[in-house]
């Protein structure tokens, strides 16, 4: 994939600062006074801070498309089907859960148990199975085969998978702090996306495509 180093520098360190704006998103929401009760789906916010946070969530989310577009781009080529539809997923859910954050404004005043709370749910809960999906098909064929060198290249995308699974989505169904520490945590872990962008780009413009050789490479070893 043909990209200046200008624009990969520049979405590497978008990735970062927006892995570390979703962590601090996440530790406000624990913060955050309770200003309404808990058979309220805005918990803990009233209507006009809860619209608020979601156009925050939409925003976020957008912010972080592009280092997960510019990876799978990077290692699209020479991948075989299965890491295409790992990586084709987490571009793809990151997508669904901007628009989903924004569709949430609708909610700002339903009950935990309406009809708009559950559709909302059910949404969220397919996303986040889709983002588990796709980092683990992805990340297996890091693990053998980064795209940089190091734990942060090898574990990076397997570990985000992983933590989607367990303890994320348990998380989500016990008291709305555990799952906020543990989605503050998931977003954390996308700082290493930004770091392997940022490495790609200081190694020099032929790095990606010599890391996405070596997964062919790789590929054609496990089907001989």
């Amino acid at each position: 994939m043909k990209i200046s180093p200008n624009t990969v520098h520049a979405i590497g360190w978008l990735t970062v600062a927006s892995s570390l704006a979703g962590t601090a998103l996440a530790l406000s929401i624990i913060l955050w006074p309770e200003q309404v009760s808990e058979a309220r789906w805005s918990f803990p916010f009233d209507a006009s801070s809860y619209v608020a946070f979601q156009v925050s969530f939409f925003l976020h989310d957008l912010t972080l498309i592009p280092g997960l577009a510019l990876v799978a781009a990077w290692a699209w080529p020479s991948a075989s089907r299965a890491v295409r539809i790992g990586l084709g997923l987490t571009v793809a859910s990151m997508a669904a859960g901007a628009v989903i954050e924004l569709a949430a404004v609708s909610a700002a005043r339903s009950s935990e148990t309406s009809t708009a709370a559950s559709v909302l749910g059910t949404a969220y809960g397919v996303m986040s199975v889709g983002f588990g999906i796709g980092f683990i098909l992805a990340g297996l064929a890091f693990l053998r085969q980064p795209l940089i060198p190091g734990p942060i290249g090898r574990w990076t995308y397997l570990l985000i998978g992983i933590w989607t699974f367990f303890p994320m989505l348990p998380s989500l169904f016990m008291p709305m702090v555990w799952g906020r520490i543990t989605i503050g945590v998931w977003f954390l872990l996308f700082t290493g996306i930004g770091i392997t962008i940022l490495r790609v780009r200081r190694s020099g413009p032929d790095s990606a495509a010599v890391a996405g050789r070596r997964l062919e490479d790789a590929a054609a070893e496990r089907s001989a």
